[in-house]
């Protein structure tokens, strides 16, 4: 059995595969589609979002769409003007660097809680992430491995309020999107290793400075 797409008889036919889940709501699903879209550079800087046309494309009603733009815009993915359009936002450099300044004492905070509190399993598998992310000569490979290291520092953190801003993840990568990956890659490479041994260690003071210097934080 699967969800109900809240279709109604003028409900047009998906472009590609429609929104299914068997738990999770159509708008959370819409949510995050179009989230790492714009994150990925697919929906790009300064485009314009249509609902309609969204809805279209995912199968599903208007509804759920307009629920996932308005969280977009929450975390700063979108910019809505009242009845004119909504758009992609686009990054200036000092937008950017706020952005990866958030993201330091968000990761850093996180990297701390989770250092302290989570099981062994979960340690090692944060410094089996490091490893990979210090192992490949790939840029990309290095930034994903680093953004799954911090996808699981939210995921383990253990509190529920750290565990909300999860959404702010898609805004950290639509602003590094903003530079090249070896401008990312040269960033944060000279301080994989430092947090590797530190976060295995669970020295949580010790990730924190190299979380900073990643992101640019004196």
């Amino acid at each position: 059995m699967t969800i109900a797409l809240d279709r109604t008889e003028s409900s047009p036919e998906p472009i590609y595969d429609p929104l299914t889940n068997h738990t999770v709501r159509l708008s959370d699903l819409a949510f995050t589609r179009l989230a790492e879209e714009i994150s990925s550079g697919r929906r790009g800087p300064g485009e314009t979002l249509r609902d309609q046309s969204i809805a279209r494309e995912f199968g599903v009603s208007r509804m759920p769409v307009r629920e996932a733009i308005m969280r977009l815009e929450r975390v700063q993915l979108v910019e809505v003007a009242a009845s004119r359009h909504t758009r992609v936002t686009a990054f200036d450099a000092a937008r950017v660097a706020e952005t990866l300044e958030f993201a330091g004492f968000l990761y850093s905070m996180t990297t701390s809680l989770t250092a302290l509190r989570a099981t062994d399993e979960s340690i090692e598998h944060g410094v089996r992430l490091l490893d990979d992310a210090i192992g490949t000569p790939e840029d990309e490979a290095t930034l994903g491995a680093l953004r799954a290291f911090f996808r699981l520092t939210l995921d383990h953190a253990g509190n529920r309020v750290v565990e909300s801003l999860e959404d702010f993840t898609h805004l950290v990568q639509h602003a590094e999107s903003a530079r090249t990956p070896s401008e990312n890659a040269a960033r944060v490479r000279p301080h994989l290793a430092d947090l590797r041994d530190a976060f295995a260690a669970r020295e949580s003071a010790a990730a924190a400075p190299a979380i900073h210097a990643m992101h640019r934080i004196d």
